[in-house]
């Protein structure tokens, strides 16, 4: 059968113009099948060829017969996630399914795949399937929250992620603390019923835990929360350490620079907030919410000639922005009068 597997190695099965090859390479695939007591590489062969012709069921019928098993169809589909080809993805994952309906691990990335190309209704479907399989892992009550919070559910979001705590198994791609900043966001941004305290503490606790395992960016976006939650109850020299934590984490945080600022300027450190937003302008050149807010800076400092420039400068890459034109209007009635 060593003559069927190097031909579909080789590309054949893809090349329209040797089609003839991929019928000789199936042929010799199920003829080394036929003859050998070992059907793994033969049946595999045949189920890759099928799989490169998008023959999704002749290849799925390969697969069982091979009898290759679910976690072998997951690493597949797992380096088509790492290559973002989630469509190829999902296809492997549909192959694991159908070889085996209670991989959990199966339903688990298929959820996560559709969380990431935003159809969080499709993940949902997955995910709770899933959490049926296996109810005690945490990145699967976690993966599902994610997609109830896409849908603008927060209580069920709230109440998947209290789930996702109390799990005492993992796929080791969520941590606790992770959960926790979760449980953080959903408490704070619950439109209905928001509870800053309780998702301060939250926050804290995540940081306490400091289990953010393959997720360390939260950590950041952690400080930057509970710095926003600050700030909102005016406490402006604390947010400000908060954010300056965030910032040591993540250098290049374009919104956090812009709350620093925010609140180094109502912390009465004018200058220090200006040179911020400059910072921030340098690091994203072409995002106008830094320049604007600079402007309203000197705006109000009654630099009416700078905050001019820079709302010109933001009209330039935003010229149809209402805000912006009427700044302009504002900044252009004063410097005439």
């Amino acid at each position: 059968y060593n003559g069927g597997i190097v031909l579909v190695n080789h590309g054949f099965a893809n090349n329209n113009s040797t089609g003839y090859m991929s019928i000789y390479a199936e042929s010799l695939l199920r003829q080394a099948a036929n003859w050998s007591n070992n059907t793994l590489i033969p049946q595999t062969g045949l189920a890759l060829l099928y799989h490169s012709q998008n023959r999704y069921s002749p290849a799925l019928t390969a697969w069982r017969r091979s009898a290759v098993d679910s976690d072998y169809l997951i690493d597949w589909a797992l380096k088509n996630w790492a290559a973002k080809q989630y469509e190829e993805a999902l296809v492997w994952l549909q192959y694991a399914k159908n070889i085996n309906p209670d991989s959990a691990e199966a339903y688990y990335w298929t959820g996560r795949i559709y969380n990431v190309m935003q159809q969080p209704d499709s993940a949902i479907i997955e995910l709770q399937k899933a959490s049926e399989l296996a109810p005690n892992v945490r990145d699967i009550w976690y993966e599902l929250a994610q997609a109830y919070q896409s849908s603008q559910a927060w209580d069920l979001a709230l109440k998947t992620l209290i789930k996702a705590q109390a799990g005492t198994e993992s796929y080791h791609y969520v941590g606790q603390s992770n959960v926790l900043f979760e449980i953080g966001f959903a408490l704070q941004y619950n439109q209905i019923s928001p509870d800053l305290d309780a998702a301060g503490a939250a926050y804290a606790h995540a940081l306490q835990v400091n289990e953010f395992l393959t997720k360390p960016w939260q950590k950041a976006n952690t400080y930057y929360q509970r710095g926003l939650l600050l700030a909102l109850q005016g406490e402006w020299e604390a947010a400000q350490q908060e954010y300056e934590q965030a910032l040591a984490l993540n250098p290049n945080a374009y919104n956090v620079r812009i709350s620093y600022a925010r609140a180094l300027r109502n912390g009465g450190q004018q200058q220090l907030a200006i040179d911020v937003l400059y910072a921030a302008i340098k690091l994203k050149p072409n995002n106008i919410e830094a320049i604007i807010l600079l402007g309203d800076f000197y705006y109000w400092d009654n630099e009416m000639e700078i905050a001019l420039n820079l709302y010109k400068q933001a009209a330039h890459l935003a010229p149809t922005d209402k805000d912006i034109k009427q700044r302009l209007e504002v900044v252009g009635h004063a410097l005439s009068q």
